[in-house]
């Protein structure tokens, strides 16, 4: 095997060159490359077992992942297409060989200790193809692995504390971005199956408070991403802490922040179980426009799209009274076609569980149904 280490070690230097700066290297080469990669791992694990115990075997490990990252990396050249292909191969490459993905596993996570987080689509991928495989004994050593090094391997991929620049957020975009395809998606299972309410408190949501203090244009789109596949219910505490950046977002003036954190919003909306929970959003969100501390047309139209999102339940009323209220003294018509989107349902909700409206709201509606404001005979009939 001595012809093997030479072009493994070769493999891996190549591998690090290109991870170091995917745009600058055709995507055809790196995709060469990632299937001479693929293809003599698949080789050796039938051929040749014991070599997995060699220390030139994470060298292997470390460049599959180094040229997946590569390929997925969204400042890469490389086509859909072939990031699709790409994916594919690497999960037949792991699936090669189901004994060894524990292995595998832990030659990935050590790849990527530290401040390096290149291997960590690779990782995602690997846990994925376990899950689906529901290996008795090596998903369960494979998902103890990725527990113990959970600092590493969660979706920031550090500790809060670790004080890493918005530069290791920007790296995950390419397997969390909210507009790939999902057919190169490499890290959703390990969100949806993984990631315990304990590790999102403690490890995760500290790391999205800070990163949407100080870049939320770039962290918005990968968090948005990670709550659309994240399964576990959010607790009180840890919708407050999120619902504070999402309503500073509102405040923005940048269009992008500002569409980012309705989308966001509406990610977590389904996370929320408790009706403590929907009558802090409600009266957070409303307290602003009530109160007239809005900054303006664009923040209280995102507000209002906020509430849009909002299901029909017992807060339902509040949200009447807060919208009516409102509709009266509206005058910009995006914001009255905000407020008319949002108000009918929760409108027929009351009136369908057998409930009346306060004598002073049914006066306003009256009021409007008569407007001649479109938006505003639309809000109420």
């Amino acid at each position: 095997m001595g012809v093997a280490e030479q072009i493994i070690g070769w493999l891996n230097v190549e591998a690090t060159r290109i991870s170091q700066s995917p745009a600058s290297v055709a995507s055809l080469q790196i995709s060469v490359l990632f299937s001479w990669a693929c293809n003599l791992y698949s080789l050796i694990v039938k051929l040749t077992p014991g070599y997995q115990a060699t220390p030139v075997w994470g060298k292997l490990s470390a460049s599959i992942a180094l040229l997946l990252d590569s390929i997925l990396d969204t400042s890469s050249p490389a086509k859909p297409a072939l990031r699709k292909r790409s994916t594919v191969q690497a999960r037949r490459t792991v699936l090669s060989s189901p004994e060894s993905i524990p292995k595998l596993a832990e030659l990935v996570c050590q790849a990527i200790s530290g401040n390096n987080t290149k291997g960590i689509p690779f990782l995602g991928l690997i846990y994925d193809v376990a899950t689906h495989l529901k290996l008795k004994e090596g998903s369960t050593e494979l998902a103890g692995k990725i527990e113990a090094s959970s600092n590493t391997i969660n979706m920031a991929g550090i500790d809060a504390g670790a004080g890493h620049s918005t530069q290791d957020i920007r790296g995950y975009r390419p397997f969390l971005q909210s507009g790939r395809s999902a057919a190169y998606s490499t890290y959703d299972g390990f969100v949806e199956n993984a990631i315990s309410q304990e590790n999102h408190e403690s490890k995760i949501l500290p790391v999205i408070e800070k990163m949407l203090l100080r870049s939320p244009e770039i962290c918005l789109p990968t968090f948005t991403a990670f709550y659309t596949h994240y399964k576990q219910s959010l607790r009180d505490e840890e919708l407050k802490r999120l619902l504070t950046p999402i309503l500073s977002g509102t405040k923005s003036t940048n269009g992008t922040v500002r569409s980012g954190v309705i989308d966001l919003w509406l990610a977590i909306t389904p996370l929320i179980i408790s009706e403590s929970g929907f009558k802090f959003s409600v009266d957070n969100i409303l307290t602003p426009v009530l109160t007239g501390k809005t900054n303006g047309v664009d923040h209280r139209q995102a507000l209002f799209k906020l509430i849009q999102h909002i299901p029909t339940g017992p807060q339902s009323r509040e949200i009447i009274k807060g919208l009516v209220a409102q509709l009266e003294k509206e005058t910009n018509e995006s914001v009255l076609t905000c407020i008319s989107e949002a108000l009918p349902k929760h409108m027929v909700n009351v009136l369908k569980s057998g409930n009346h409206l306060e004598p002073s709201l049914l006066s306003i509606i009256g009021k409007e149904v008569a407007s001649s404001k479109p938006p505003n005979r639309r809000a109420v009939m």
